[in-house]
C-alpha cells in the first residue's frame, strides 16, 4: 500500500510537470499506463498486508497453547546450548510403567485340585494345599511392576483376571481383608510402596459369568474382553492422550489362561510385553514344562516357580539380577514360613 501511494504521487508530479509545458499534452495511453500501474501496485500491497497479518495470527495462537498441547504437537524449543527448554521437558509424557495381571487360582493361590463329583473347584495343581499362596508370587508382581520405574511416577496396582462368578458370594471376590489382598498389600509395605497392592478398589479386578463357569472353553475368551475393559482406561492423569501403561499377564495351564495370552500377543503386542504361564497339574511330579513360543516378537514363558519366572524376566530384559535375586529370597522365607524342606524344593526352585 505504501509503495503504491508513493507511486501514485510519483506519476502525479510527472503527469502536472508535463501537463503545464506548452509543447507537450498528455496521451490516453499514459492515463492508462498510469491507472493500471498504481492498481497493479495496490493490489500487491493488499496482499502482501494479509499475508503479514494471518503469519502474526497463527503466533499469536500458538504463543497461547497450552504446555500440554505444545508438548503434543509441536517440537520441543531448543535454548542456545542445543537442549531442550525447561517447560518442553517438564510436560513430555514419561516411560509407560509396567502393570502386571494375575490370574488367581493356581497362579497366585493353589487350587489342591480339590474336585466335586470329579469337576474341579478352580483348578488341577496340587503342588501345595488348598488356598496356599505361592512362594515369591507377589514380590515377583512387585519387581516387575518396579523395574525401571521412574521414582516420581506411582506404581502400577496389580489387575486380576478371573474366571470367579461374583454374583456367586463374596466368598469367591477380592476385598481389602482378603487374604490375597492382605499378603500383596504386606509385601509392597516391606519394600516402601505402602499403596501398592490389588487395586480391588480402583476396578482392577474382572470377572468371568456364569456362563463361563459351566462353559469352560469360554473362559479365555472372557478374560481377553475384560483386558479390552483395562486397556480402555490406560490413559495417562496429567497427560491427555498419553497412555501410561504396558502389560504383562501371568496365568496357569490348567485353564484357559493360555488361550487369553495368545489372543493378546495377537491382537495387542504393542501393550502387551511378555505371558507367563504356571504349569500345573494333578500329579506335581509329572508336569513338565513346555518350550517357550513366540508371537510378534513377544514371549510366551512357562515355569514351575516363582524365582524360575524371576528367572526368565531376567533374561528377557523385565527384572534387574538383583530383583532376580529379591524373588528368589522371598521365595525361600516363604517356604520357611511354610515349614517346607528346602532341600525337596531345591531343584524345583530353578523351574
Amino acid at each position: 500500500a505504501t509503495v503504491s501511494v508513493l507511486y501514485w504521487h510519483h506519476m502525479n508530479d510527472r503527469w502536472k510537470r508535463h501537463h503545464e509545458s506548452e509543447h507537450s499534452r498528455r496521451s490516453p495511453w499514459q492515463s492508462s499506463y498510469f491507472i493500471l500501474g498504481s492498481t497493479s501496485f495496490l493490489v500487491v500491497g493488499l496482499l502482501m498486508w494479509r499475508v503479514t497479518r494471518k503469519r502474526q495470527r497463527v503466533r499469536h495462537q500458538q504463543h497461547q497453547l497450552t504446555p500440554q498441547a505444545k508438548s503434543l504437537s509441536s517440537t520441543p524449543t531448543l535454548n542456545r546450548r542445543g537442549q531442550p527448554k525447561a517447560a518442553d521437558v517438564e510436560h513430555t509424557p514419561p516411560p509407560k510403567r509396567l502393570q502386571t495381571i494375575f490370574d488367581i487360582d493356581d497362579t497366585i493361590k493353589s487350587s489342591g485340585n480339590v474336585n466335586i463329583f470329579g469337576y474341579p473347584l478352580g483348578g488341577v495343581d496340587a503342588q501345595y494345599n488348598r488356598g496356599t499362596i505361592y512362594p515369591g508370587v507377589c514380590q515377583f508382581a512387585l519387581e516387575l511392576s518396579t523395574h525401571d520405574l521412574p521414582p516420581s511416577e506411582i506404581v502400577a496396582p496389580v489387575a486380576v483376571l478371573t474366571a470367579r462368578v461374583k454374583e456367586l458370594g463374596p466368598a469367591l471376590t477380592l476385598g481389602k481383608n482378603h487374604a490375597i489382598v492382605r499378603a500383596f498389600a504386606e509385601v509392597g509395605e516391606l519394600n516402601g510402596h505402602p499403596d501398592w497392592g490389588i487395586g480391588w478398589d480402583k476396578g482392577c479386578v474382572l470377572y468371568g459369568t456364569l456362563r463361563e463357569w459351566v462353559e469352560a472353553d469360554n473362559r479365555g475368551l472372557r478374560k481377553f474382553s475384560n483386558f479390552r475393559d483395562i486397556l480402555s482406561q490406560n490413559t495417562h492423569p496429567d497427560i491427555g492422550g498419553a497412555e501410561r501403561n504396558n502389560y504383562v499377564l501371568v496365568g496357569d495351564t490348567g485353564d484357559r489362561d493360555l488361550h487369553c495370552g495368545e489372543l493378546l500377543l495377537e491382537h495387542f503386542p504393542e501393550y502387551v510385553l511378555a505371558i507367563f504361564m504356571h504349569c500345573v497339574g494333578p500329579d506335581p511330579r509329572s508336569v513338565k514344562s513346555p518350550p517357550d513360543s513366540i508371537i510378534n516378537d513377544r514371549p510366551i514363558l512357562y515355569f514351575r516357580t516363582y524365582p524360575g519366572a524371576a528367572k526368565k524376566a531376567y533374561l528377557h530384559g523385565l527384572l534387574s539380577a538383583s530383583a532376580m535375586l529379591r524373588v528368589c529370597d522371598a521365595a525361600v522365607k516363604d517356604l520357611q514360613l511354610m515349614g517346607v524342606c528346602l532341600s525337596s524344593k531345591k531343584e524345583e526352585l530353578s523351574h
